[in-house]
């Protein structure tokens, strides 16, 4: 079945790619930067079909972006609104609908997220592509990541200032997740078809542990569904 399934999705690769020829022009850089204005803490939405994506943390603003592409149809899509002291910034790429294939095509997202305002939650869709995700420089509440197809590494050592609560769905590819040692952790893996490495803590039952979790410091709770492809989860390293 697994093969099945991971034919299925190269297929799907393959009939993407096969679209958009002829489509390309000369490369665009936009740069933006999203202000706080006056919130008091931020939810971020980032959804993204194809491509080659980078977040991490240390923005003195809520955001600094980068985006490459070469295709005018994939202008991101970037909103930002503060309600309630709330502010809900969403980054998405246009529908696959509209868009097509990517054959010789450039797309490419780097993504500063801010280091000094509270993120309540980071969700985090991907489609076809790569991505490598740096955790640890953001006071962040929740990480939501849903995988598609490709490789995702997601490093969250770091100096951890608030537990955690994150939730990775696999897809198709591998993705490698890093954990820190210098604060618990807790993790819960329900399996499906994907071979699953747990590396650096103790099990007991279906469940993860090192010996900080629930001792009074900083705790990070991850859970993981697994999907076709692998996970490894590495702790006990910065």
């Amino acid at each position: 079945m697994r093969n099945v399934i991971l034919v299925i999705a190269l297929i799907l690769v393959v009939s993407l790619s096969a679209g958009c020829a002829g489509l390309t022009g000369p490369e665009r850089e936009d740069l933006h930067t999203v202000e706080v204005e006056g919130a008091e803490s931020a939810r971020v939405s980032v959804d993204m079909g194809v491509g080659q994506l980078w977040i991490t943390g240390g923005s003195e603003d809520l955001l600094d972006a980068r985006f490459l592409y070469n295709v005018d149809a994939w202008k991101p899509e970037l909103s930002y609104s503060v309600r309630d002291g709330i502010g809900e910034l969403r980054i998405a790429q246009p529908s696959v609908d509209r868009i097509g294939g990517f054959t010789n095509t450039v797309y490419e997202w780097d993504l500063r997220l801010g280091r000094d305002i509270p993120i309540h939650v980071l969700d985090v869709n991907l489609g076809v592509g790569t991505a490598d995700l740096y955790m640890g420089d953001m006071l962040l509440d929740q990480l939501r990541l849903k995988l598609g197809v490709g490789d995702v590494s997601v490093d969250m050592t770091g100096p951890w200032q608030r537990n955690l609560d994150a939730f990775v769905e696999g897809g198709v590819g591998r993705c490698v997740l890093t954990l820190p040692d210098d604060v618990g952790i807790r993790v819960d893996v329900e399996r499906g078809i994907t071979h699953v490495d747990v590396r650096g803590l103790e099990r007991r039952g279906d469940l993860y542990f090192n010996e900080l979790y629930g001792t009074g410091g900083i705790d990070i709770d991850l859970k993981v569904r697994a999907g076709v492809g692998s996970i490894v989860i590495q702790a006990g390293q910065r």
